[in-house]
């Protein structure tokens, strides 16, 4: 028994030394995100069977931002049923100061009773850089 107990410790503590990479686990759900330090990106992954709009900020910066989400396709075009994309990670706060996290703010969009689409509930993933 106690030969099993070593024998699991010692495969955790060697699995998380190997965590040491550059691609951190994504952060699992319905819209995945995996950070890829060495490339400064985020790969963001729509697991659901709508398409998804997304928008990605500094969590510092949030704080200061005034952004409206976007719902229309031809301006802002969605991440597809099943696909990814990458884009840049955010750096730099607006006073110059490395961002330690990001917020990945993804959403559907709904039909408006006008003939439009607005976004539906805006949901929010917060990664570390």
């Amino acid at each position: 028994m106690r030969r099993s107990v070593a024998i699991a410790a010692f495969s955790l503590l060697a699995a998380a030394a190997g965590c040491n990479s550059s691609t951190l686990m994504p952060v699992l759900g319905p819209v995945s995100v995996q950070v890829n330090r060495s490339t400064a990106t985020l790969r963001l992954t729509n697991h659901t069977d709508r398409p998804v709009f997304t928008f990605v900020i500094g969590r510092v910066t949030a704080m200061l931002a005034d952004w409206v989400p976007c719902a229309d396709a031809e301006r802002c075009p969605p991440i597809a049923p099943g696909a990814t994309r990458e884009v840049p990670a955010p750096q730099r706060t607006p006073s110059g100061e490395k961002e330690k996290e990001a917020i990945v703010y993804w959403w559907y969009a709904v039909a408006t009773p006008g003939g439009g689409f607005a976004a539906d509930s805006i949901r929010a993933i917060v990664v570390g850089l």
